[in-house]
């Protein structure tokens, strides 16, 4: 099943995951997960202690927090999405608290 999703498990090695700026696609368009061994603008211990965690099907998943993403985004040049400039500290967030 992880094959037909795209997961590329005949090149992956315990070496290439821990790799310095290894990055692993798995899934197609438009369905599809990267995963990121090093990100810029952010230390690894900023961003596991910035961590969200949340349930998906009874299970606790961890994503990057909010901080550390917006800090990643600027180091990387990316200003987000004009059509919301909430996410980038331009306006108030208009969403429901716990969005």
């Amino acid at each position: 099943a992880i094959q037909e999703f795209g997961f590329p498990t005949d090149a992956l090695t315990p070496d290439s995951v821990v790799a310095t700026s290894c990055l692993i696609q798995m899934g197609t368009p438009p369905v599809q997960l990267h995963i990121m061994s090093a990100i810029d603008g952010v230390a690894w211990e900023s961003v596991w202690a910035g961590r969200e965690v949340t349930t998906l099907d009874g299970r606790a998943v961890a994503f990057i927090g909010r901080q550390e993403f917006l800090a990643n985004k600027r180091a990387a040049g990316r200003a987000g999405n004009p059509a919301r400039p909430w996410c980038f500290g331009g306006a108030e967030d208009p969403r429901p608290t716990g969005y």
